[in-house]
């Protein structure tokens, strides 16, 4: 199955004004194969990373994004 409530507050906070940085595994995220448009549709407006977060380079990109 697929986690929908995460990505769906995070559009809704992106049509708010919020500033949406989303991450993903170096693959990418798998719902993006399952529904292409649907996928494009909730990440419209957001920054989209793909970011191996089990690496130290990863961390350190993440770490990154916090601080901004």
């Amino acid at each position: 199955g697929f986690n929908l409530p995460v990505p769906l507050a995070s559009s809704r906070l992106t049509e708010l004004g919020a500033q949406v940085i989303k991450i993903e595994p170096p693959n990418g995220d798998p719902f993006k194969k399952f529904c292409p448009q649907w996928y494009e549709e909730i990440i419209l407006g957001q920054e989209v990373y793909q970011v191996n977060l089990k690496s130290n380079p990863g961390k350190a990109k993440l770490h990154k994004f916090l601080e901004e």
